[in-house]
C-alpha cells in the first residue's frame, strides 16, 4: 500500500462517515467501503461554475472539526485555478486545488475535481451558507467571477454525555419493565403494551412515547431526540421470526392464502434489445453491481436470503453481476453511504412504519462521536432497542443499533436506475422511505404493507431474482401483490417504476451519463479532464486504473449485452498511461490493460497491453522513450514521471458473438506491486 495512503486513510474514511451528500467509489465483495470524491456530477447546468458538497454537513455548535470540499467544475468553464475559493458569505476560508495532494483529499491531479480540507466551527446554532467561487475567462476575453449555488452547513447544540447516558439506561430499563409485565407468559404480551408505554412517559426525560404499531414504539425526549423500541417473537430456537415486530390479533380473521393479482399471473416475451445509440432510459437498471445489506443474519436464520441471491445471480446465463455483502455488524452507516453505488440494493434488517431501517452497526453508548450526534439531532440517525419474546414470556436484549431514516436518504447521491428491495418490516406502510429513495434515482422500490414474516421475505426475494435475471421488468414478478400466508398478512408492494429491468443492449459508451450502464469494480470513474487531456468524445471519459489516490482496488468496467444480427465490430478509444514506463520496462512489474469478451461459459482476449507490449509498439526502452509522450509534471500519479501512448483507436471483431448476450470487460490490471500506478483513458466505444 503506499505510504500517503497508510497514513491519511483512516482520517479520510472518518470525514467520509460525516458526509451525507458524497458520491461514491465502488469497493471489492466483503471489504469496508472505500469512499472517494463524485465520480461525475450528477447535473450541472450549461452556465454554472459547478457542482460542490461540504462534509461533513451537520456539526455541533463551538465544536471544531474537519471539513473536506469537493468541487467538481464544469468542463466547459474556462476557470482560472488559482481563484477558486470556499467562502461563507464575503469571508474567504480556503482555497481549493486540484493538484493530486492527498493532504487536503485531492486525488488525481487535473481530473477537473478540486479539493480543500480546513478546520471550522461554528459559535451559533442553526444554518450557516458556503459557496465556492471563481473567476472564469469569457469568450470576449474579460474575466468574469461566478459562484456557485449555496451549501448549508446545519449547526446544533451540544447534548451532554449525561443526557445521552440516561436515554440508554432508560431502554436497559425497558425490557425490565417488559419482563415484569410479562410474568413468564407470552400470552400477557399484548395487554402488557399500553402499561409499559404509560411507564416510559412517566419518565422525567421522556416527552412522549406513541405506540406505531401493535409491539413497536418511538420515544421522544425532551432534549428532542427520538429513539425506537422494535419488539418480536422467537421461536424456540431464538429466531426472530418477523422484521421489526409482532403480528396484531385483530388480524386472525382474514384468510391465510396468498393471492396473486391477476395482472402478475402471465409472463410476456422477452424485450427485444435496442441499438445502440438509444440513451440508456428510466426502465434500464443502471448497472450490474448488487448490495446485499444482510444488518441481522444472525437473528433470522435459518430465514436468510442472502446466500440464495447470491446463488441465482451467480448462476445467471446473461449478466457479470458484481455482488458486494454487509452482513450483521459490518451493515454499518458507512456502508449506507454506498447505497448510491449500486444499481441493486436489498435491505434484509428490521424496519418500522416505512421510516426507518436497521443497521448492524451497535451504538457506542459511552463514546458517541460528533457525526453520529449532529446526524441523531437532524433526525438522519435513531437508534431502535431490539428485544424478542422466547414463548417461555422471556423478553430478551438483541442489541442497541443505529438505524437510518428517510431524512438521510435523501442526503444519499444520485442512483443508478436502482431497484431497491426492502425486506424489511412496513417498509411500505408510510411513503416516506419510499419517497426519499425514488427522490434519489432509486427507479422500484419493493417492501411491505405491515409486520413481515421472514420466511415470506425470502420467498420474494428469491422471486423477484428468479425473475429479473432474465431480463423480465418487474411487473413480470409473481408475488407483487400478494400476502404473507401468515398473521399479520403483509402485502408486498410495489412503488414507482413497474416496467424496470436489465438491459440487454450496449450504452453509453461515451460516457456522458456517468457510469450508468456501467458495472464497476475497483478504481472506475468518470472524468471530463487529466490534466492537459480533455475527453475524446463529448464531455466525458472513462478511467480506470491500478489505484489513483485513496483507491488501492484496481479498476473494471464491464457491461452486459446481446450482440445484434447487424452487428460486427467493437469501437474504443483508448491512451494507456503509466509511471511504469521507462523504468520497469523488461521487468515482471508489468500492468496491464486487458478488453475481453465473456460468454456464457468462455472467455475471449480482444486485446492484452502491457508495459513491454506498448513498449516494443512504440520503440521504448528504458533509456528511450520512442514515441512515448511524457506527460509530467503535468499529470503526475504517486511518483511522476508518466509516460503515455496518446489516442489510440482499435476495432475488434465480434461477428463470432451475434445472437449471444456477451460481456464486455475492460480491465486494468496491476501485476507486480501497487507503488507505480497506470490510468487507463476509455471513451468513444461502440458496437457496429
Amino acid at each position: 500500500m503506499k505510504n500517503a495512503k497508510q497514513l491519511f486513510f483512516n482520517s479520510r474514511l472518518i470525514i467520509a462517515l460525516l458526509s451525507i451528500c458524497l458520491l461514491i467509489s465502488a469497493c471489492k465483495k466483503d471489504e469496508e467501503p472505500t469512499i472517494v470524491e463524485p465520480q461525475v456530477p450528477t447535473v450541472i447546468p450549461p452556465n454554472a461554475l459547478g457542482i460542490f458538497n461540504i462534509s461533513p454537513s451537520e456539526t455541533i455548535v463551538n465544536e471544531e472539526q474537519v471539513f473536506q470540499i469537493s468541487f467538481t467544475a464544469n468542463p466547459n468553464a474556462d476557470i482560472i485555478d488559482e481563484s477558486i475559493m470556499i467562502m461563507q458569505g464575503d469571508l474567504e476560508i480556503a482555497q481549493l486545488y486540484d493538484n493530486g495532494n492527498l493532504f487536503i483529499g485531492d486525488e488525481i491531479k487535473g481530473d477537473n475535481v478540486y479539493s480543500a480540507s480546513f478546520n471550522y466551527f461554528s459559535d451559533e446554532i442553526g444554518v450557516t451558507p458556503f459557496k465556492v467561487v471563481a473567476d472564469v475567462n469569457e469568450q470576449d476575453g474579460s474575466i468574469k467571477k461566478i459562484e456557485t449555488a449555496l451549501v448549508n452547513l446545519n449547526v446544533y447544540d451540544n447534548i451532554s454525555d449525561s443526557e445521552f447516558s440516561d436515554i440508554y439506561n432508560l431502554q436497559d430499563e425497558i425490557i425490565i419493565q417488559l419482563n415484569l409485565l410479562l410474568d413468564g407468559d407470552v400470552n400477557n404480551l399484548s395487554n402488557a403494551y399500553p402499561s409499559l408505554i404509560n411507564w416510559v412517559e412517566s419518565q422525567s426525560i421522556v416527552e412522549n412515547a406513541n405506540l406505531i404499531s401493535n409491539s413497536n414504539f418511538q420515544i421522544e425526549y425532551t432534549s428532542g431526540l427520538k429513539t425506537k423500541v422494535i419488539i418480536s417473537l422467537a421461536d424456540e430456537n431464538g429466531t426472530s421470526l418477523t422484521r421489526g415486530g409482532i403480528a396484531d390479533n385483530n388480524y386472525k380473521d382474514r384468510a391465510s392464502s396468498a393471492r396473486i393479482a391477476t395482472d402478475y399471473q402471465t409472463k410476456g416475451t422477452l424485450l427485444q434489445p435496442k441499438n445502440f445509440k438509444t440513451p440508456i432510459e428510466d426502465y434500464d437498471i443502471g448497472n450490474r453491481n448488487v448490495l446485499i445489506f444482510s444488518a441481522a443474519e444472525d437473528e433470522f436464520y435459518p430465514y436468510i436470503e442472502r446466500p440464495l441471491i447470491e446463488e441465482i445471480l451467480f448462476e445467471a446465463e446473461c449478466g457479470d453481476f458484481e455482488v458486494y455483502t454487509r452482513v450483521n455488524a459490518n451493515a454499518t452507516i458507512a456502508s449506507v453511504l454506498n447505497f448510491s453505488e449500486y444499481g441493486t440494493v436489498v435491505i434484509c434488517s428490521h424496519g418500522s412504519n416505512g421510516e426507518d431501517f436497521g443497521t448492524g452497526e451497535i451504538v457506542d453508548t459511552v463514546n458517541i462521536n460528533l457525526a453520529y450526534r449532529a446526524l441523531f439531532q437532524a433526525e438522519k440517525l435513531t437508534t431502535y432497542k431490539k428485544i424478542v419474546v422466547n414463548p417461555e414470556g422471556i423478553a430478551e436484549d438483541k442489541g442497541l443499533v443505529w438505524a437510518i431514516t428517510h431524512n438521510f436518504i435523501s442526503d444519499l447521491g444520485e442512483f443508478p436506475n436502482t431497484l431497491l428491495l426492502n425486506n424489511s418490516c412496513e417498509s411500505t406502510k408510510t411513503n416516506k422511505l419510499s419517497s426519499a429513495f425514488l427522490g434519489k434515482g432509486v427507479k422500484t422500490y419493493l417492501g411491505y404493507s405491515e409486520i413481515v414474516n421472514s420466511a415470506f421475505c425470502v420467498s420474494t426475494a428469491e422471486d423477484v431474482f428468479k425473475t429479473m435475471v432474465d431480463a423480465f421488468p418487474v411487473n413480470f414478478v409473481n408475488s407483487i401483490d400478494t400476502y404473507d400466508p401468515v398473521d399479520p398478512f403483509a402485502q408486498f408492494q410495489l412503488r414507482g417504476r413497474t416496467d424496470l429491468a436489465y438491459p440487454l443492449y450496449f450504452s453509453n459508451g461515451d460516457f456522458e451519463d456517468g457510469l450508468k450502464g456501467w458495472t464497476v469494480a475497483g478504481d472506475g470513474r468518470v472524468i471530463s479532464t487529466l490534466g492537459y487531456i480533455d475527453a475524446y468524445e463529448g464531455d466525458y471519459m472513462g478511467i480506470i486504473s491500478t489505484g489513483l489516490g485513496f483507491t488501492t482496488s484496481s479498476g473494471k468496467l464491464s457491461q452486459s449485452f446481446t450482440v445484434l444480427q447487424d452487428q460486427e465490430t467493437l469501437n474504443l478509444t483508448w491512451n494507456f498511461l503509466s509511471e511504469e514506463f521507462l523504468r520497469f520496462i523488461g521487468s515482471t512489474f508489468q500492468d496491464e490493460l486487458l478488453v475481453i469478451i465473456k460468454t456464457n461459459d468462455e472467455y475471449f482476449d480482444l486485446m492484452v497491453q502491457t508495459i513491454d507490449i506498448v513498449a516494443a509498439d512504440y520503440g521504448a526502452t528504458t533509456e528511450e522513450a520512442g514515441s512515448l509522450i511524457e506527460v509530467s509534471p503535468g499529470i503526475v500519479f504517486d511518483q511522476g514521471e508518466v509516460y503515455m501512448t496518446g489516442k489510440v483507436e482499435s476495432t475488434f471483431d465480434v461477428s463470432q458473438f451475434q445472437d449471444q448476450c456477451v460481456t464486455l470487460i475492460i480491465e486494468c490490471s496491476d501485476v507486480g506491486d501497487s507503488i507505480y500506478d497506470t490510468a487507463i483513458l476509455l471513451d468513444a466505444i461502440s458496437i457496429d
